[in-house]
C-alpha cells in the first residue's frame, strides 16, 4: 500500500493530504463522537429503507454485511471509509478533466470533502459510507467509459452506474455533470469524435438507468414489496409533461437561489453567495470567450448548447423527482460542481492565453474558493457543536421522564407502558437554541423536535436503557375517560399506573 502512495502522482497525493486534513477540520468531531438520533438511531444496525426506496443494492449491501461481520453506525470506521471514497472520486475527476495545478487538485478535493451535503450526510452515519460509495460508483462509471472503449469497459460502466442508482439515485446527476464538462474539455484539448462521445457517454448512463429499474423491477416481485412515495420515485414515469417542463425549469431557478438565498442551507452566508455569483459570472464569460476558438459549426452549437444545460446536469434530481417536497439538500451533492466550474475554466484557459489580466483574476478566484472551504468547515462544526448540545439536552429530558416514570406509585419494573400522544409534548421548558446560524436540515431542529422525534422509543433504549414493554390502547381501553381527564406531560399526574399499565399521557387524544 505505501508502494502505491509512493508511485501516485503528486497531484493524487496533495489530493488525499486535502480531503484528510480538511475532512478533520470539518467532520472530525462528528468521526470520534457518536452523534445518534432520528433515522440514525433507527437504524444502528442497518441502513433503513432499502427496496421500498428503490435501493436494491443497499439492500445486497445490509445482507452481505449482516452475514459477515454485522451491520453496525461507527462514526470512526465510516468516516475514514468515506474520506477514501471521496479521494477517489475527487482524483477520478481530477484525471477526466485533466486538472494539472496541484493547487486546483487540492481546492477540488477540499470541497468535495467540506460541502454541506457531506455535512448533512454524516448526521445520517448508519449509510453515509453506503451512500459515498455510490458516489465512487457513479465518476468511476465514466472513468470506464472513457478509459475502456470496448464492450467490457461498457458493461462494468453500466453495473456501476446502476448499482449506485440502487443504492441511493440522486448521485446520479453526478455522473451527468461530469459528462457534460467532458465535452467541454474534450473540445480545447481534443478528444477526437466530441459530440458523438458525449451521446456514447449519456446514452449508456440511460441505459444503466434502465437496467437499475428492471432490477427493481425483479426486486419488488420477488420480495413482494411495493414502492414508496418517498422522493417521488414511483411515479417518475407517470406524470404529465407540462410537470416534467416545470421541473426542469426548476433547475434554473434553484441556481438564481442558490445565488440569493441560503438555500437548503448548501450556501450559508452571504459571503459563500456573493462568492458563488462572481465564480460563476467569471466562469459564464470564460466558456463564452472560449467559444470563439471553435471552427466546426455544429460542435459551436452543441457546445453553447452544453452550456445552457449544464444547471439541469447539475439539479437532475428536480426532473428526477416529482414534487418539491421529495428534494432533501442530501440529494444535492451534484452542485458542488457549480463550484468545480471556475477552476474546471482557469485550467482550459492555460493552454490558450497568458495575459496578466486573466491572471490576476484567476487567482482572486483561487482565493475566493479558499474562503468557501474555511466557511464550510467553520458552519460544519457550528452543525456538530449543537447537536452535541441537543443530544445532551434530550438525553436529560428523557432520563427525568424515566425517573418520573419509576418513581410514580404503585410502579414495578415488569409493567408495560404506553404513551399517549406521542410525538406531542408541550413543554414550556423546553431550551431554545436559537443562537446558531445553520440551515441545513435536521440541524435546524431544537430540543421539542428532538424529544417529539418518531425514533423516541429506540432513543431512550440506546441511549438512557430504559426499554420496557410498549402497548397499545387495548391494554386499557377501559380507562379511556380516566386518562382523558389527566394533565398532559410534564405536569404532575400525567404519568400513572392504570389497570396494571403505565399510561403517560404526552398530549391530549382526540
Amino acid at each position: 500500500m505505501e508502494r502505491i502512495f509512493y508511485n501516485l502522482d503528486r497531484k493524487y497525493k496533495y489530493t488525499a493530504m486535502a480531503v484528510l486534513i480538511s475532512g478533520i477540520c470539518a467532520h472530525g468531531f462528528m468521526f470520534t463522537n457518536k452523534i445518534s438520533f432520528h433515522d440514525d438511531i433507527f437504524s444502528l444496525f442497518g441502513c433503513g429503507a432499502t427496496i421500498e426506496a428503490g435501493r436494491w443494492a443497499l439492500e445486497i449491501i445490509v445482507q452481505v454485511l449482516r452475514y459477515t461481520v454485522g451491520k453496525y453506525s461507527m462514526p470512526v470506521w465510516t468516516g475514514v471509509l468515506t474520506l477514501l471514497f471521496i479521494w477517489a472520486s475527487a482524483c477520478i475527476i481530477i484525471d477526466l478533466l485533466q486538472i494539472n495545478n496541484v493547487n486546483h487538485c487540492v481546492l477540488i478535493g477540499s470541497l468535495m470533502t467540506v460541502f454541506p451535503a457531506v455535512t448533512l450526510t454524516y448526521l445520517y452515519m448508519f449509510t453515509a459510507g453506503c451512500y459515498f460509495g455510490a458516489l465512487f460508483l457513479s465518476v468511476l462509471a465514466v472513468w470506464l467509459l472513457e478509459k475502456y472503449r470496448n464492450i467490457w469497459g461498457t458493461i462494468v460502466a453500466i453495473f456501476c452506474i446502476a448499482f449506485s442508482l440502487g443504492i441511493y439515485q440522486a448521485y446520479f446527476s453526478v455522473g451527468i455533470s461530469l459528462i457534460l464538462f467532458l465535452f467541454i474539455k474534450d473540445i480545447f484539448r481534443g478528444g477526437g469524435k466530441r459530440v458523438g462521445n458525449t451521446c456514447r457517454l449519456i446514452l449508456i448512463q440511460a441505459v444503466g438507468l434502465v437496467v437499475y429499474f428492471i432490477i427493481l423491477k425483479i426486486s419488488l416481485a420477488i420480495t413482494g414489496t411495493e414502492l414508496l412515495s418517498y422522493q417521488g420515485m414511483n411515479s417518475v414515469f407517470s406524470y404529465s409533461m407540462g410537470n416534467r417542463i416545470n421541473r426542469i425549469v426548476e433547475c434554473y431557478l434553484d441556481i438564481y437561489r442558490n445565488l440569493t438565498i441560503n438555500e437548503m442551507g448548501l450556501v450559508g452566508n452571504r459571503i459563500i453567495r456573493v462568492i458563488l455569483t462572481f465564480c460563476l459570472f467569471f466562469s459564464l464569460i470564460t466558456l463564452l470567450y472560449f467559444g470563439r476558438v471553435i471552427t466546426n459549426r455544429w460542435e459551436k452549437i452543441f457546445y453553447y448548447g452544453v452550456i445552457i444545460i449544464l444547471p439541469i446536469g447539475v439539479n437532475l434530481i428536480y426532473p428526477m423527482t416529482t414534487e418539491e417536497s421529495a428534494i432533501h439538500p442530501i440529494m444535492r451533492y451534484s452542485i458542488i460542481f457549480l463550484w468545480i466550474l471556475p477552476i474546471f475554466t482557469i485550467e482550459l484557459y492555460s493552454n490558450y492565453g497568458k495575459e496578466r489580466s486573466f491572471f490576476n483574476v484567476s487567482k482572486f478566484v483561487e482565493i475566493c474558493i479558499l474562503i468557501t472551504i474555511i466557511n464550510y468547515i467553520y458552519g460544519a462544526n457550528i452543525v456538530y457543536t449543537k447537536i452535541s448540545f441537543l443530544q445532551e439536552q434530550t438525553n436529560a429530558y428523557y432520563t427525568v421522564l424515566i425517573t418520573q416514570i419509576k418513581s410514580c406509585e404503585d410502579y414495578q419494573d415488569e409493567m408495560p407502558v404506553i404513551f399517549v400522544g406521542a410525538g406531542e409534548i408541550q413543554d414550556e421548558t423546553f431550551t431554545v437554541n436559537d443562537k446558531y446560524r445553520t440551515m441545513l436540515t435536521l440541524a435546524t431542529n431544537d430540543l421539542k423536535d428532538w424529544v417529539n422525534d418518531y425514533s423516541y422509543i429506540r432513543y431512550m433504549r440506546y441511549h438512557c436503557g430504559f426499554e420496557p414493554e410498549i402497548v397499545g390502547w387495548d391494554a386499557v381501553e377501559g380507562s379511556y375517560d380516566e386518562i382523558r381527564q389527566m394533565p398532559n406531560y410534564p405536569d404532575y399526574g400525567s404519568i400513572k399506573v392504570i389497570d396494571n399499565v403505565v399510561v403517560v399521557k404526552m398530549s391530549e387524544i382526540e
